[in-house]
C-alpha cells in the first residue's frame, strides 16, 4: 500500500514531513477508516471559537460524529487517547457547539440529529506508516 500524500510534488517520507502535514496525512489515514465504515465526511479541520478546531466532521444517517484524532509512535508508553486532555475536550465541545449553532441558523433541524464525540487513534512505526488504528466511540459526553 502506498502511504504517501498526493498534493506533494516529491514524495517524502512521512517522517520528514513538518508536524503539521504529518498530521493531515494521519487525519486522511482516519478519514478513510470513517469511509469505509460506511461514514460520509462533512468537513475537516472545522475552526471554532477561542482556538479551537474539529478535526473530522462526519455523518453516518442522522448521527453527526465530531472526532479528534490523535497519533503516535507505535511503541510508547505514552497512549495517544491520554493526550486529549480536559482543556482538549473543552476546545473541542466549544468548536462543536459553534459548528452546530451554524448549522441551525442555516436552517438544519437539530432535533433530528443526534451528536457524538469519538477519537481516533493512529499508531505509526518510526518511518511514519500507520500500523494500527482504535476508534474510540462516545469518548466523551456533552456538558450539560
Amino acid at each position: 500500500m502506498n502511504f504517501t500524500l498526493p498534493f506533494f510534488r516529491k514524495q517524502k517520507p512521512i517522517r520528514d514531513l513538518p508536524p503539521y502535514e504529518r498530521g493531515l496525512y494521519y487525519e486522511s489515514f482516519a478519514c478513510n477508516y470513517l469511509k469505509k465504515h460506511g461514514y460520509v465526511i462533512l468537513d475537516r479541520n472545522v475552526k471554532g471559537p477561542a482556538k479551537s478546531e474539529i478535526d473530522i466532521v462526519a455523518k453516518q444517517g442522522d448521527l453527526l460524529v465530531f472526532a479528534e484524532v490523535k497519533a503516535r509512535r507505535k511503541h510508547t508508553l505514552y497512549l495517544p487517547l491520554r493526550s486529549i486532555d480536559a482543556r482538549k475536550r473543552s476546545a473541542l465541545q466549544r468548536a462543536a457547539r459553534s459548528y452546530l449553532r451554524d448549522l441551525s441558523q442555516s436552517g438544519v433541524d437539530l432535533d433530528e440529529i443526534t451528536v457524538r464525540y469519538d477519537a481516533i487513534t493512529v499508531s505509526f512505526d518510526r518511518e511514519g506508516v500507520p500500523r494500527s488504528l482504535d476508534h474510540y466511540e462516545n469518548f466523551l459526553e456533552e456538558e450539560a
